[in-house]
């Protein structure tokens, strides 16, 4: 009998450790904490693109945050001494930097988040000091883009469009807020190298199979 007595005592001091424990461990679980990241501020991470701003004074980079070191990506503003004279916040994903006189293009994609694959339009009349104009989505993953000095079109090829790729045409309008962009195309393969031609308002756009690249040429009929 008291060996049986011991046991018993035992077991319930097993079953107040674990309860205490187990509390322990639930209670600061109801408390979360926001997640914290370190600036980015004017450092260079990731860059994935770059342009020359009108006047060739300035240029400016495209920095990406693909592993979420700091959950945002920016827009160096450097000048021809190699001096960082700004950077501008923008979204983490950052793919591309098209220029035409005094308009600058950025696209980024979906972060995974709330956030969807986009564009913003910046005013680089003052190249120092990009002004955002207007943001635009996309609703597919942006893989370039190109515009044109005095011309009112410009064109951004995308994958995850459709079958796999897509062409978007947009229109700078006369009050820039009021720019526009439309999905016109989708294809089975994603079309990454454009070139655009406003003389003859043309769109020349060649296919790139990431799964497959070859050397061999790929005829495809446009509807």
């Amino acid at each position: 009998m008291s060996k049986t007595s011991k046991i018993s005592l035992f077991s319930t001091d097993i079953v107040q450790i674990f309860l205490l424990l187990t509390l322990g461990t639930l209670v600061p679980s109801s408390c979360k904490r926001a997640e914290t990241f370190p600036a980015l501020g004017e450092q260079v991470a990731s860059p994935v693109d770059v342009a020359v701003a009108p006047g060739e004074g300035y240029f400016y980079a495209l920095n990406a945050d693909f592993d979420r070191t700091f959950n945002a990506g920016s827009l160096l503003v450097i000048d021809t001494e190699g001096n960082k004279k700004s950077a501008i916040s923008v979204p983490r994903l950052g793919r591309n930097i098209a220029i035409a006189g005094n308009d600058m293009l950025v696209t980024f994609d979906a972060d995974g988040t709330s956030r969807s694959a986009e564009a913003i339009l910046y005013d680089v009349s003052t190249p120092e000091a990009p002004r955002e104009v207007t943001r635009l989505d996309l609703g597919c993953s942006p893989l370039n883009t190109v515009m044109r000095d005095g011309y009112k079109h410009f064109a951004i090829a995308c994958e995850n469009a459709g079958d796999a790729g897509g062409i978007l045409i947009g229109t700078l309008a006369d009050d820039r807020t009021q720019t526009t962009v439309k999905l016109v195309r989708t294809y089975g393969t994603a079309r990454r190298a454009m070139h655009l031609d406003p003389v003859n308002e043309l769109l020349f756009a060649f296919p790139t199979d990431y799964g497959m690249q070859t050397w061999m040429d790929l005829d495809l009929d446009d509807s």
